[in-house]
């Protein structure tokens, strides 16, 4: 947590203090005093930007026709969600919209409004067609208006419900229709706080399992917490099996690698465990783990440009280790967690010195 302070507005406007009669209050300098808010906050993305609307979908029968029961549509009971998109040409990788006819139709939630796209675009040339605007038409065959944004499914699967709708719809058909998730503004993770690693000897075999814990659950467990601490379950199950917290990692972390026990790096030198140490880059939701070999200055653009050489793991990372020409990154699953964790296994002095804690 950081201390935050900021003024107080209304609707945009500063408020000032008043006095019991309601004026407002001056300083020594004849100025304003403004009302400020003080309290805790969290530095980081607690979600993304961009918020995603939750659909369920109709099911349908062996023979393609919906199913429908007392002349209502079945629905189904997975969520899925969509965003709206800008209908424009993409002009480039980072900027929004859609590069090909086929894009749309992959992702488009109405097919019969592709349909009509389809028809429109013809046998023009889609980038020309899509700068000269695509146009809804009525019965008479009229422009009805121009298609500006269209729904798209997103691939996220499991976005943060991030609050309540501001207004919500006082009807009872959120109740009736099980529509509970059209109350909620939905939106991507944005950071992850830590990563709890559990591990146990499950029939002589050591199990691993792990949880990880993001920005925004980080928020609200430290809220509730009456010491504003972040606590972490202390056991978790895996396998009928009980798997006792062993460490837990953040961003930044450095951990040094062994390749059949710990021990083996005792009487290594601080040039040779240099060659084994990275530090956490990050967490992957599937429980991998991303690393930065310690010492690696070199940005993405750079090993972009290795990529034919060595493959696409130079930049996002390989799932092996290279105790000889150290990987410039990492991207581990929890079986290949052979290593030493700082400020639990070893301690760096401020001159790079390690110590081990054995």
């Amino acid at each position: 947590l950081s201390p935050a302070k900021k003024k107080i507005r209304k609707r945009g406007e500063i408020v000032y203090l008043k006095d019991k009669a309601g004026n407002r209050i001056l300083d020594k300098n004849g100025q304003l005093i403004p009302m400020y808010a003080e309290g805790d906050c969290i530095r980081g993305q607690l979600h993304q930007e961009t918020f995603f609307g939750a659909i369920k979908l109709p099911l349908k029968n062996e023979d393609g026709s919906f199913k429908i029961e007392n002349s209502k549509f079945v629905y189904d009971d997975k969520l899925t969600f969509v965003v709206r998109e800008p209908f424009v040409y993409k002009k480039d990788t980072n900027s929004p919209g859609f590069k090909s006819l086929e894009e749309i139709g992959s992702c488009i939630v109405d097919k019969h409004l592709f349909e009509m796209i389809k028809k429109h675009i013809g046998d023009k040339d889609f980038k020309t067609a899509m700068n000269d605007g695509i146009y809804l038409y009525n019965k008479k065959g009229e422009k009805a208006g121009k298609i500006r944004h269209i729904r798209i499914f997103v691939r996220a699967t499991e976005p943060l419900k991030i609050k309540e709708q501001t207004y919500v719809s006082n009807k009872s058909t959120f109740h009736i229709q099980n529509r509970e998730y059209k109350k909620y503004y939905y939106a991507g993770n944005g950071e992850n706080y830590a990563y709890a690693l559990y591990q146990g000897i499950i029939k002589n075999k050591t199990e691993r399992s792990f949880k990880i814990i993001n920005l925004i659950d980080t928020a609200n467990i430290v809220k509730i917490s009456p010491d504003r601490k972040l606590s972490i379950e202390p056991v978790i199950e895996c396998k009928k099996e009980k798997l006792q917290l062993y460490a837990i990692f953040q961003i930044g972390q450095k951990v040094i690698f062994f390749k059949n026990n710990p021990e083996e790096l005792y009487d290594f030198t601080n040039t040779e465990l240099s060659k084994r140490m990275y530090k956490i880059l990050g967490f992957e939701k599937d429980g991998r783990i991303r690393f930065w070999h310690h010492i690696d200055g070199r940005d993405e653009r750079q090993l972009k440009e290795l990529e034919s050489v060595y493959g696409k793991g130079i930049w996002q990372g390989f799932s092996t280790i290279n105790f000889e020409q150290p990987w410039p990154k990492l991207k581990l699953t929890t079986g290949n967690f052979n290593f030493l964790i700082e400020n639990k296994d070893f301690t760096i002095a401020p001159d790079g010195q390690i110590k081990f804690l054995k």
